[in-house]
């Protein structure tokens, strides 16, 4: 992320409005599916950053869900994950409020002061690693599928130098978040597959491979709001 992206398509960033509001019902017309209102409004193209900033409902999460998921959401987290600009692959893990990668653990959500500091001190960070807007990608070859039992996702077996980047920043913020994920590690779980017979979870990841090869993301702050069940983007930028 170079000068250029920090003018030209800054951090979208929203306070927590729905925190203080739920109870007298103020929030019922921002909760969306997850998938269906991942645009901004009035985007009608089907690959769009930034992605939509309002809040999504998360899809139940059993005790099954949670082997396909890999786990469940808790309430009352934060973290750091990368989401593709692509409604048909956002919308392929609604336990999670979509597709993603997982940048950090998830950790406590303290208040929203406190969480776009974190925020903050990750962007600043990453604009000192120079990735040029709209070069950051995830070339054909460079994820191999992992389906077990329950389990349907995509392991980036070859993170591109632009994502060492982004893992870069995030250890070099002065305020850091508390655990990120390990390059070795990064992954994207298809939980709305998981449920398939494994061999065609594995037929499928072939496409969803091929897709995400060309789709470009959007790093985001997303939080899991206390009661479990929805999450907000707080902060996002496109990359």
């Amino acid at each position: 992320v170079g000068p250029a992206l920090a003018a030209a398509a800054p951090a979208d960033v929203a306070p927590d409005e729905c925190a203080s509001a739920e109870e007298a019902g103020e929030c019922a017309s921002l909760l969306q599916t997850s998938g269906g209102g991942r645009r901004g409004a009035g985007s009608a193209n089907s690959s769009s950053c930034p992605l939509s900033t309002g809040v999504i409902k998360l899809s139940q999460c059993t005790a099954l869900d949670k082997c396909r998921a890999g786990r469940c959401p808790v309430g009352g987290r934060i973290l750091l994950r990368l989401e593709p600009c692509d409604d048909a692959l956002g919308g392929l893990n609604s336990i999670w409020g979509g597709g993603h990668i997982t940048m950090t653990k998830t950790e406590p959500y303290v208040s929203h002061d406190h969480a776009m500091g974190l925020w903050n001190s990750f962007m600043t960070a990453l604009r000192s690693q120079h990735i040029p807007q709209g070069q950051f990608l995830t070339p054909s070859g460079s994820w191999t599928p992992d389906s077990r039992f329950c389990y349907c996702g995509l392991r980036l077996s070859r993170p591109p130098s632009t994502l060492r980047k982004v893992y870069k920043a995030i250890q070099g913020a002065k305020v850091k978040f508390q655990s990120p994920q390990s390059v070795d590690g990064y992954h994207m779980t298809i939980a709305d597959q998981g449920k398939l017979f494994p061999l065609v979870c594995q037929f499928s990841l072939l496409k969803f491979g091929a897709r995400l090869s060309k789709t470009k993301w959007s790093v985001v702050l997303a939080h899991i709001r206390s009661d479990g069940t929805t999450l907000h983007r707080m902060a996002q930028q496109p990359l």
